[in-house]
């Protein structure tokens, strides 16, 4: 008769889900103009066009202030809380104007990432990070202006060594934010405008904002402008901050192709936007 008694190593192994992460491609993006037409908003008007379910919650922050305005499409990560492995996956898939949407189940005993990890994906376009939990090296954010909201700081950094997931629907501040969604934050808060409707929303918010200049005069807050030249400074601070603490030979690996080894290595399924659509349709 068998023993049913397990060895140590089947103790601390746990198990293996039998759903593999997901890495979902081409996701439909906002036009530009759409995108920049945002800028000009007041967070409270874009809340009240698109309601508390669609605010983050408050314990979302600003992770240093004064802070910039912060607009842009949603980059997504789902990752296991304390695990930055995805995340730093996802810098490596960003594209202009593009906002780091990180669910991490509000954990704070560690952060999500630093200034260094930045460099690149600053280069690329990023405009920002968001996330359910700590981030690290706001100093150096803080100085150079590049937006940083979350619930906290926190300076300890773990392994990473679980697979998360990458533009899948996540819950930020208690919103879901789906791949593709407008962000926009500043002092005032965090907002979600879902892709589909961000026309909807707009025109509602123009109306509600020349009635409000209608009243007011010229008198009410304008919002910041972007600054590409900011970026550029931005992410050639933090390469020279980089090469000195990694050294020169970072700037030889391409991290984007690791990530793709890694994540095919640990089962993970990459799809296409429209794969994700077809599958909703067959399901629903």
């Amino acid at each position: 008769m068998a023993s049913d008694v397990k060895s140590p190593a089947d103790l601390v192994r746990g198990h293996t889900p039998v759903l593999p992460p997901r890495w979902v491609r081409n996701v439909p993006r906002l036009e530009d103009d759409v995108v920049e037409s945002f800028r000009g908003f007041l967070v409270p008007d874009i809340s009240d066009a698109v309601g508390p379910l669609y605010t983050m919650s408050p314990g979302m922050r600003p992770l240093y202030e004064p802070i910039g305005r912060l607009v842009g499409r949603a980059l997504t990560v789902k990752a296991p809380s304390g695990d930055g492995l995805t995340v730093h996956g996802a810098l490596t898939l960003c594209q202009p104007g593009d906002v780091l949407v990180i669910d991490w189940r509000g954990h704070m005993e560690s952060c999500g990432g630093g200034s260094h990890m930045l460099v690149a994906p600053i280069r690329a376009g990023l405009a920002g990070v968001v996330v359910d939990g700590a981030w690290r090296d706001i100093p150096d954010l803080q100085a150079l202006n590049f937006p940083v909201f979350g619930r906290g700081i926190c300076p300890v950094s773990r392994p990473r060594t679980q697979l998360g997931e990458i533009n899948v629907p996540v819950c930020c501040g208690g919103v879901v934010v789906n791949a593709g969604d407008l962000i926009v934050a500043d002092a005032e808060g965090i907002v979600v405008v879902p892709r589909t409707e961000a026309a909807t929303v707009r025109e509602q918010v123009r109306q509600r904002s020349l009635k409000t200049s209608a009243r007011q005069g010229q008198d009410a807050r304008a919002p910041e402008a972007g600054s590409e030249d900011q970026a550029a400074a931005l992410a050639g601070h933090l390469e020279r901050r980089a090469k000195s603490h990694y050294g020169a030979q970072q700037a030889n690996v391409s991290r984007s192709s690791i990530f793709v080894g890694v994540f095919a290595a640990a089962g993970g399924v990459a799809m296409d936007w429209d794969e994700t659509q077809r599958a909703s349709r067959r399901n629903g």
